[in-house]
């Protein structure tokens, strides 16, 4: 099998008894069978748990490494022309073998070259994590150039409106999702916005641009009849339920009684108290005067 070093091909590995395949295409048959696979196989480190695990359970003499097809015509050939039709190869080949059937073959994926169709264990899902964990730690530069890569292709995507407009949508349900059924979710999620707003609220620009933002949008809500008498009622509900507290009453009345000490200490501040003071009397007996005379004539 040396004449196939540098040919480009499709093989399949065999354990003889059961007739169970594993199906694969490379660029170098000899060098995919003999320095990759058989090597891997021996050392226990095959990325194919399942053909590692009958590999180890019935031993090597029970396997043959076998070319199914060589394409020597394919040498020098572009590297991306070449693997498209070595994938093609190989998934007729898987297809055709029911390679990815369970009891029929050993590949993982229904897909060659691709990891789709592949349903991996809670247990192998944090392995592999803690595996991407540790690569990037350990290489600074490629977890940055990994980020960027992604942000990249992230906006890329976000710039078709389709696109935009599904995944707001997934993130919004997710989120509603999140803060029905999951209580933890939820008390966390208003810690993490407390504590944000609080870091805000400490910029003396941003809380000024915070309260003109909000006074704006309560002056246009207060524009809808509806919700200006709904907040009313709750805040009558509210007040009502307040005052019946005699805590709250006499904390109230006691803040009450300071107010109007600190105004009346101070004549300015006094004399524009009975201003608007008599103000409101005076609207008050004007709107009385006004119903009276609808009433009248």
């Amino acid at each position: 099998m040396k004449k196939d070093y540098g040919v480009p091909g499709v093989y399949k590995i065999t354990h003889v008894k059961s007739g169970k395949v594993y199906v694969g295409s490379t660029y170098s048959l000899w060098e995919r069978l003999h320095n990759g696979h058989r090597v891997r196989l021996r050392k226990g480190t095959h990325k194919n748990q399942h053909l590692q695990n009958a590999w180890v359970k019935y031993g090597e003499t029970a396997f043959a490494f076998e070319v199914i097809e060589r394409h020597e015509e394919w040498v020098g050939m572009d590297r991306k022309e070449m693997n498209v039709l070595l994938v093609g190869r190989e998934q007729f080949w898987i297809n055709e073998l029911k390679a990815a059937e369970r009891g029929h073959g050993y590949n993982i994926s229904p897909t060659a070259a691709s990891p789709l169709g592949v349903k991996h264990t809670d247990e192998t899902k944090a392995k592999l994590s803690a595996i991407v964990r540790k690569r990037l730690e350990d290489n600074p530069e490629y977890a940055d150039k990994m980020k960027q890569g992604a942000r990249e292709r992230f906006k890329a995507m976000m710039a078709d409106p389709e696109f935009a407009e599904a995944q707001a949508k997934r993130a919004s349900d997710r989120m509603k999702k999140l803060h029905a059924e999951d209580d933890e979710f939820r008390a966390g999620s208003a810690e993490r916005g407390r504590k944000a707003m609080a870091d805000l609220q400490s910029d003396p620009e941003f809380r000024k641009a915070h309260l003109v933002r909000a006074a704006a949008q309560m002056k246009k809500l207060h524009e809808e009849p509806d919700f200006k008498a709904a907040t009313a009622e709750r805040g009558r509900e509210s007040l009502t339920k307040l005052n019946a507290d005699p805590k709250f009453r006499a904390a109230a009345s006691e803040r009450m009684r300071k107010l109007m000490e600190e105004v009346y200490s101070n004549p300015l501040k006094k004399a524009a108290h009975e201003a608007k003071k008599n103000a409101g009397i005076l609207r008050r007996k004007m709107k009385k005067a006004s119903e009276l005379l609808v009433i009248l004539y």
